[in-house]
């Protein structure tokens, strides 16, 4: 019992630790990468503000009017404008802070940050083991929201299974079933 309670501790002692070491890690890059970023892009960002802000109003005042069962064309059209105005804004905003990233050196930055604390997940999975390796291969797979470089570090733990034994299988089936596997 003592055991267990041992080896919970250290898993969770390395989880603090790498969390703590990813979350200074990002601080201090997003301290010295976004400030940059700020300055230059500043205008832009009060601007998309205000479009978001205009669209908000006029959709407020939409739904108000068909809350109130007044229907209005003209309030529809405006919330639909004033929606389109400040989506395709802010999408150009974003382009052109991307190119800057680019060509300013922020965006292979972020990818060193993004490959160092990758490996440090990496090493914390595999350190920890169990439920941490099955998260690890969850987070792989979240190609669509994770950065790159995570989900290309983080499929190496597919590699990293243990097999089980048939005698441990059977054993959790018959467990959990209430018959061994031969039987059902």
């Amino acid at each position: 019992r003592f055991t267990a309670y041992a080896a919970s501790a250290r898993r969770a002692v390395r989880l603090a630790g790498a969390c703590s070491l990813v979350a200074f890690d990002y601080s201090r890059a997003k301290r010295s990468l976004i400030a940059a970023e700020k300055a230059e892009f500043l205008d832009g960002d009060a601007a998309h503000w205000e479009l978001q802000v205009a669209s908000g109003k006029a959709e407020r005042l939409r739904a108000d009017a068909v809350r109130r069962g007044e229907p209005s064309a003209v309030l529809e059209e405006e919330a639909r404008r004033t929606r389109e105005e400040a989506a395709a804004y802010g999408e150009a905003l974003a382009g052109r802070r991307l190119e800057a990233g680019q060509r300013s050196g922020r965006a292979a930055a972020w990818d060193e940050v993004h490959e160092r604390n990758a490996a440090r997940l990496l090493a914390l999975c595999i350190a920890n083991g169990g439920v941490y390796v099955k998260l690890g291969q969850h987070a792989a797979q979240l190609d669509y929201l994770l950065p790159p470089q995570y989900t290309r570090t983080l499929h190496q733990l597919f590699e990293h299974n243990r097999a089980s034994s048939y005698e441990d299988v059977s054993r959790v089936i018959e467990e959990e079933l209430g018959a061994p596997p031969e039987a059902l």
